[in-house]
């Protein structure tokens, strides 16, 4: 390289600067959750040369010589291996590899972080988290419902230190970056310091003259074949001959020291310096100084490079000695020894290069130069053979653990479960029903991926771990469990005697007010005596759903709060109350017997079939040797029976169940075959991944080692499965024909970011010590709904993981803010005490890791106090403050908003206090002696909320001249969406022998009332709205619902349908006709509806929904209909066929006396 002493600063002259050595902890990343992924990200793109480094340039004990230097007789082979180190350095991403050097070195594999879904569950750890201290934290913050993994010891004060150690190692992360921004500025500006004090010192340089001299470049440029251009420059400031220039080349020559030099000696440097154009050296430099200014921080790069400049220089050695033969090596070094005698050291500009290297590689050089022989082909490949084998090593990262390894490998788990509230270890807690923790709450587990762990303790809300994806299930994890509330009953058989050994299944909703993640589910048994209690449900829930399970006796469903379940599925509501003071009375009927036999096509007795109930396949047994099986839990009405034999066609079917019903017969045929292989993305076999029937079908299997399955009871030619593998995402196929063909099913594996975040006051700048993280994957037309935590955020700091385990096939699309389309899986919202929330922020998963910067703007509490209609303190009021989406009321008194909302309890003065909320207008208050509704203006002025007394609504339901027992009554708003309150409800009610209703809890206003019709095995909500009711506070309205008008009959009939039609799953109805309502020219569809929804709430749009009739039709299997108590009026009949097709007719129903049927004939459709 060329030499200079008067062009650089003096501090760049010295041989004793190096870049200091950064002290890098590569096991302080590997051990820790947060940066985690860039400390590995930056050790393989930064470190991971150095084994490529130690295979090209390692000097062995004693020895200046390379080892590769020992096996490669040609420079130009051993030159190549160093771009492998280039390459490497400008890549930061590589194939996987099972050659990587990464497979053999401890903690280089790809390591799967703990993994939370976008509803805020954790769903496990593949590796064993083993902090260096006790107090060291895990990347998420522990919460009652949060399981995390622990170290080889426990730390008893864990409070506080994730959201510590959270910060601590956010600020290591900006120091680092600091420190590596300052190195790489500085050594940037030295750079183009140098760089432009050399441009000015060439400016000063002239031409050369000489004629002789350009003769020689120019004989040099035919020999070396250069086609470029140089110009040749005298250059006194110069130590030796150089080449300078990116795209205009200059031969920098100082002739005072090439003075006395042979002509033949001229011809060796010229040649070496045009062999540097034609390799385009110049720009190698400007990469090398690039590539060293960014990793400046690595002493193996400044290494590496400083062996590829020398290595550079024995390559043009090399080409020098070819041309001119191995005869005038002894020449071409004499020549570069008289060279360096006429020379001193310093350092060069980063655009130039020359012939002379620093003195530390003279020796090598010169002793190459003595032993130059021409290389052979034989040596050639074994260069080759090198290059890629390093390539294969250095180049690659390992190999991430095989997702196709099989569901069935399991391992032990070491859970240790914890009060959340005090820290103590819980003795006694079971897992999965069968194992027990110890006096220090800890117990092994045997799990394999994909496992389901139930924690349960006496007087804590229940918690499931699961262990998911295809990953290796943690070593340990630390559960913590909050406390619970008790509650409890009887089970009563009809004569109220004690039903022993019933289970209670009891699902606990979602908590409005704590936006507990997901539905809480608790089994329990009676005992003797019929009771049963549990002390695990989540305080203050509200919305239960118990169903009551007994082989002998029909299923009873019961439910509280907002679950507001069809009466179709048989559930009855119930008081909270009763069950929180353990005086709930569930009543169950005495089983009907279900007896059938399951023959074959012959005729034959089918053994070991397996029968079972319902769409779920909850009560199931086996066919005896005789093929017969019973059940003796049967409930009145239709029931689904599925049958599924190995190798029969399986065969679902409705039943009626009754007294003294016959046997019910099956006959099965052969059954299909459906053969699959499945696959992840590149093709390559899944093992043990689950490939099951649809509902109400019960087979399932699972694959084997080439990811094979077969079906042999499939129903029907065409089968559609559902298959799920550790890892991967559930799939659906399409319709599979059976058959002898294998169908292969490709699986997409699971997607997972990290989302990170600092949240500050943005007033203040200040990190905020306590907030909520909140995720919704609910995206609906009008924004994010269904909200819950994911993570407590502590000290400005958050950390938590998404997946798409949640994502089914549908792409949820929105603009963003460049107006383009992109997909959005997740939305994240902010929220904390005294603070406007934040969001929400839509995060795509396809995105990538990201980290998010909010800032949160204080707000204004609200604050005040409830009061009862007699004026005393409302303890215990449920309030919510929503925004302008619709709010759901349940029977019980809950409200619900559909988006966003804020709930929250007054305590035992009836006070309470609201957390702002951006958009925020109207709050709800909701009590067992009243209800209220206020707007967030008129709640400024006054701090009092006094509520107005529920109504209440009774009356009697007719179908004709006759009461009507057993049947359903429906109430609902007159208005649908009153745009001032956009309060919705549905209640039902069941008459009684005499057909009489009753709603105890009715807000004020005008509500419509009437039958509501439940098509066979739909459970649809469709209402024959017949009447209307004004509710006033504290007072109970009468109301009688049909009795008067005409039954209106006839006949559907389909020509040239195919097939037979299931006229009662076909929907028709009686519509009466009013005058059409004169709607001005809208721009679109959303101001058509503002408009009608405003208009609805006038006197005129009031009564309009007051004459307003229409009529459910109840339908034959013959195609016979009947509509019951039609008041007279001009109506249209609207028919609905089975390929979804409307039509119509227009029928009068006349004024004559009431009951007497109208006969509109057969009606013919074709």
């Amino acid at each position: 390289m060329a030499r200079s002493n008067r062009c650089w600063p003096t501090s760049c002259r010295s041989r004793n600067w190096r870049p200091k050595r950064l002290e890098n902890s590569r096991k302080y990343w590997k051990e820790r959750s947060v940066g985690r992924d860039s400390g590995v990200a930056a050790r393989r793109l930064s470190l991971g040369p150095a084994r490529i480094v130690a295979g090209i340039g390692a000097d062995p004990p004693g020895s200046r010589r390379p080892v590769v230097a020992a096996w490669i007789a040609r420079a130009q082979w051993r030159f190549g291996l160093w771009f492998l180190v280039l390459l490497r350095l400008l890549l930061p991403l590589s194939l996987e590899s099972s050659l990587s050097v990464f497979t053999y070195l401890p903690g280089s594999a790809p390591e799967w972080p703990l993994a939370v879904s976008s509803s805020g569950r954790v769903e496990g750890l593949a590796r064993a988290w083993r902090p260096e201290s006790p107090g060291s934290p895990p990347s998420l913050p522990p919460g009652p419902h949060t399981a995390v993994p622990a170290g080889d010891r426990f730390s008893r004060d864990r409070t506080d230190a994730p959201a510590v150690a959270l910060r601590r190692e956010r600020n290591w992360l900006e120091l680092l970056a600091v420190f590596w921004g300052s190195g790489v500025l500085l050594l940037l500006g030295r750079s183009l310091w140098i760089h432009c004090r050399f441009s000015r010192c060439l400016a000063k340089m002239r031409p050369v003259t000489d004629p002789e001299l350009l003769s020689l470049v120019e004989q040099c440029k035919q020999a070396t074949r250069t086609s470029r251009k140089v110009s040749l420059l005298e250059a006194a400031e110069l130590e030796s001959p150089a080449l300078y220039g990116f795209f205009k080349l200059r031969l920098l020559w100082p002739r005072h020291k090439t003075a006395g030099f042979t002509r033949e000696e001229l011809a060796f440097i010229l040649h070496h310096e045009l062999h540097h154009a034609r390799r385009h050296d110049i720009a190698l430099n400007w990469l090398l100084t690039t590539l060293q200014i960014f990793h400046w921080f690595n002493p193996l790069v400044w290494v590496a490079f400083r062996r590829l400049r020398s290595d550079r220089e024995l390559v043009c050695d090399a080409h020098v000695l070819s041309h001119f033969g191995p005869r005038s090596s002894e020449a071409y070094g004499r020549t570069i020894i008289k060279l360096i005698e006429r020379t001193s050291p310093s350092f060069g500009a980063p655009g130039i290069v020359g012939i002379l290297e620093d003195r530390a590689s003279i020796r090598t050089r010169i002793t190459a130069i003595s032993r130059f022989a021409r290389g052979s082909r034989g040596w050639a490949a074994a260069g080759l053979a090198a290059m890629l084998a390093l390539a294969c090593a250095g180049l690659t990262d390992a190999r991430a653990p095989s997702l196709t390894q099989s569901a069935k490998a399991e391992q032990k788990v070491l859970f240790r479960v914890l009060d959340a509230e005090t820290g103590q270890p819980i003795h006694g807690a079971t897992l999965n029903g069968k194992y027990r923790t110890d006096a220090s709450g800890e117990c092994e587990v045997p799990v394999s991926p994909s496992t389901f762990v139930n924690v349960r303790a006496e007087g804590h809300v229940s918690h499931v771990v699961v262990i998911g994806g295809s990953e290796p299930a943690p070593l340990e994890y630390v559960v913590r469990l909050s406390s619970g509330e008790a509650i409890g009953g009887e089970v009563l058989g009809e004569d109220g005697s004690p039903v022993a050994d019933a289970e209670v299944m009891i699902r606990v909703d979602e908590d409005p007010a704590s936006r507990r993640e997901g539905p809480v589910f608790i089994n329990v048994r009676t005992d003797a005596q019929g009771r049963w209690r549990s002390s695990e449900i989540p305080p203050r829930s509200e919305s239960m759903l118990l169903e009551v399970i007994h082989p002998e006796y029909q299923a009873a469903s019961y439910w509280t709060g907002s679950f507001g379940l069809s009466p179709a599925s048989g559930a009855l509501a119930l008081p909270i109350e009763e069950l929180r003071t353990q005086r709930a009375a569930l009543s169950v009927r005495r089983g009907l017997r279900i007896v059938g036999v399951v023959l074959d096509t012959s005729g034959a007795p089918i053994r070991g079939a397996r029968v079972s109930q319902g769409l779920r396949g909850r009560e199931t047994t086996e066919t005896d040797e005789a093929g017969r099986f019973s059940f003796k839990n049967g409930s009145p009405g239709k029931m689904n029976i599925t049958v599924e034999a190995k190798g029969f066609a399986a065969q679902s079917r409705s039943v009626e169940v009754a007294a003294g019903k016959a046997p019910v017969e099956f006959y099965l045929a052969r059954g299909y075959t459906v053969r699959g292989r499945v696959v992840d993305e590149r093709g390559n076999p899944i093992q043990g991944a689950t490939v099951g029937a649809q509902p109400p079908l019960t087979w399932h299997a699972e694959t084997d080692r080439d990811g094979l399955f077969v079906w042999n009871s499939a129903p029907d030619r065409m089968s559609t499965l559902q298959v799920r593998a550790p890892g991967f995402r559930e799939t659906y196929t399409a319709p599979l024909p059976a058959g002898e063909e294998e169908h292969e099913i490709r699986l997409q594996s699971l997607r997972r970011i990290r989302v990170s975040g600092r949240v500050i006051d943005a007033g203040t700048g200040r990190p905020i010590s306590e907030f909520r993280v909140l995720t919704s994957t609910d995206l609906r037309f009008d924004g994010w709904h269904n909200y819950r935590v994911a993570a407590q955020g502590k000290d400005g700091v958050f950390t938590l993981f998404l997946d798409d385990s949640f994502h089914r096939g549908t792409t949820v699309v929105v603009g963003d803010a460049a107006g383009s389309r992109v997909s959005k899986n997740a939305a994240i919202l902010i929220e904390a005490d005294g603070y406007l929330p934040d969001g929400p922020r839509a995060v795509a998963i396809e995105d990538g890791d990201q980290k998010l910067e909010i800032a949160l703007s204080r707000g204004e509490f609200l604050s005040g106090i409830v009061l009862l209609p007699n004026g005393r303190s409302a303890s215990d009021a449920s309030l919510v403050l929503c925004d302008d989406k619709p709010v759901l009321l349940s029977p019980t008194g809950q409200i619900r908003c559909l988006e966003d909302d804020r709930a929250v309890r007054a305590d035992a003065s009836g006070r309470f206090v609201l957390n702002p909320m951006r958009g925020s207008s109207r709050i709800f208050v909701t009590h067992s002696e009243g209800f209220a509704f206020v707007s967030t203006d008129s709640l400024q002025g006054s701090s009092r909320i006094t509520l107005a007394p529920w109504g209440r609504v009774e009356g009697i339901l007719m179908i004709g001249r006759r009461p009507a027992p057993n049947e359903t009554v429906a109430l609902r708003p007159l208005i649908p969406e009153d745009p001032e309150t956009r309060l919705f409800f549905t209640f039902h009610s069941t008459t009684d022998a005499l057909g009489r209703f009753r709603f105890p809890r009715v807000p004020p206003g005008e509500h419509a009332i009437g039958r509501l019709h439940l098509p066979a095995e739909q459970g649809g909500q469709p209402i024959s709205r017949a009447a209307t009711v004004l509710v006033r506070p504290g007072e109970t309205a009468h109301v009688r619902v049909g009795g008067t008008g005409h039954p209106v009959i006839g006949r559907v009939v389909l020509e040239e349908w195919p097939g037979p039609v299931t006229w009662k799953d076909l929907h028709h109805m009686l519509v009466l006709k009013l005058p059409p309502l004169k709607e001005p020219a809208f721009a679109n569809d959303a101001a058509r509806q503002a408009w009608r929804e405003s208009f609805s709430a006038t006197e005129e749009g009031k009564r309009r929904l007051r004459e307003q009739r229409l009529f459910l039709v109840d339908n034959s299997d013959d195609g016979a209909f009947r509509i019951d108590d039609v008041p007279s009026g001009v109506y249209e009949l609207r028919i609905q066929t089975p390929d979804r097709r409307t039509v119509t007719k227009e029928v009068a129903v006349p004024e004559g006396p009431i009951h007497e049927p109208l006969d509109v004939g057969v009606l013919r459709i074709r």
